[in-house]
């Protein structure tokens, strides 16, 4: 019975993860290759989300979990590292260095498990060759892989990851293994299968979102050319029982969304709509900045923009086009200050501080509402606007 999981890359899918297995009596060895992290982590100083702190100050002083710059020996390795995409194909550097760390440690009877977001066929075209090649085990009698690729949403992490169904990819002997582990925590379904439909299914999942995310700026962008409202005609359209589109927003942002669906694209015979898809997103940011200018009588010299993150109320900047909103504005000559207060934790700043330090500003443009920043706004509104010196607009993007 496995007892001793050790857990590769203490990140946004890795932390809760050997926070659960702990609570859970496992010996979980958290790993990660950067000092300072492991460092702020013990120091409860962690950058992810703000309501892990009270599990994480809990957990830390639990004898089952230990945070190491050393990988250990263990029974079982889960592997929880990025999985980037480098503009031609997925970069599995992390995945590679996490694989040559197992590789040295790797013993009969162990299983790891990968959560990463994998290309199809990564596992047996890349993983299960590697442990073959660099240690004297076979797979599958040897040792097992499974994917178990995450399904957690920032902001919710805690919630989704106990309630949300999970998918186990590989052997059956090993599945079976795997689910025993997450078991102990997972509140929902656990569906077995092979690993290359675990590793697609997770890719199209996400590809689903990325479609319909370019559908719905497709039809803000038509009706904005006919000076329609399209939240109103989304609104009108999801009336239907069988209709659900999304909200068109500034760009797809995030870990998963606009990085997990290009791992397809090297088939170019097969992904011609998450290709459209992807054109339609990557101009969404540079789309929205010039209809923004349009409603200036001229180009406006400074903007305050509030809101850096990739979504409302989560303090995560990976892949956000509030921050490309920003560059093309700074491209066009226009002076901007921009300000998060989920991620500029400065006391001394508030929305009207920046306001009355900024006022000679045209505009205040928020590109992601988080409640702080919309409420204080609404319940500041004249102040604000007559605060401002140019143009005075306030431009909310919902």
């Amino acid at each position: 019975m496995i007892k001793n999981i050790s857990i590769i890359g203490m990140g946004y899918i890795g932390l809760p993860l050997s926070i659960f297995l702990s609570n859970a009596k496992f010996n979980v060895t958290g790993f990660d290759i950067s000092e300072n992290r492991i460092k702020n982590i013990n120091d409860h100083t962690i950058d992810i989300e703000e309501k892990l702190l009270n599990m994480l100050k809990t957990s830390i002083k639990n004898k089952f979990l230990k945070l190491s710059n050393e990988l250990i020996k263990s029974e079982c390795y889960i592997v929880c590292v990025p999985t980037p995409f480098d503009g031609n194909k997925a970069d599995l550097s992390y995945l590679m260095d996490s694989l040559k760390s197992i590789s040295k440690l790797l013993k009969q009877n162990d299983i790891i498990i990968i959560e990463s977001t994998i290309p199809p066929n990564t596992c047996n075209d890349i993983i299960i060759p590697y442990f073959e090649e660099y240690t004297d085990l076979k797979y599958p009698d040897d040792f097992g892989v499974v994917h178990c690729p995450e399904r957690v949403l920032p902001g919710n992490i805690f919630s989704e990851f106990v309630n949300n169904p999970r998918i186990f990819g590989g052997e059956a002997k090993w599945t079976s293994e795997a689910i025993k582990i997450y078991q102990k925590f997972v509140n929902s379904k656990m569906e077995e299968t092979s690993l290359e439909v675990a590793e697609i299914t997770k890719v199209f999942e996400n590809s689903y979102r990325f479609i319909n995310i370019a559908f719905a700026n497709e039809i803000k962008r038509y009706c904005d050319s006919l000076n329609l409202n399209s939240s109103r005609i989304i609104e009108l359209a999801n009336k239907h029982p069988r209709v659900n589109i999304l909200s068109p927003g500034i760009g797809v942002g995030g870990h998963c969304i606009p990085v997990d669906p290009l791992f397809l694209l090297n088939d170019s015979n097969h992904t011609t709509l998450i290709r459209t898809s992807k054109q339609i997103n990557d101009e969404q940011p540079k789309y929205e900045v010039n209809l923004l200018l349009s409603k200036f009588k001229s180009k406006p010299a400074k903007l305050i923009l509030f809101g850096k993150s990739y979504k409302k109320n989560v303090a995560d900047l990976r892949e956000s086009p509030a921050l490309r909103f920003a560059e093309i504005l700074n491209k066009n000559n226009i002076e901007i200050e921009h300000y998060d207060p989920l991620i500029d934790t400065d006391s001394s700043k508030s929305i009207i501080s920046i306001v009355n330090k900024n006022s000679s500003a045209d505009g205040i443009i928020v590109l992601v509402p988080h409640d702080t920043i919309v409420d204080e706004i609404k319940n500041n509104y004249d102040y604000i606007l007559n605060s401002l010196k140019g143009e005075r607009k306030i431009i909310i993007y919902q």
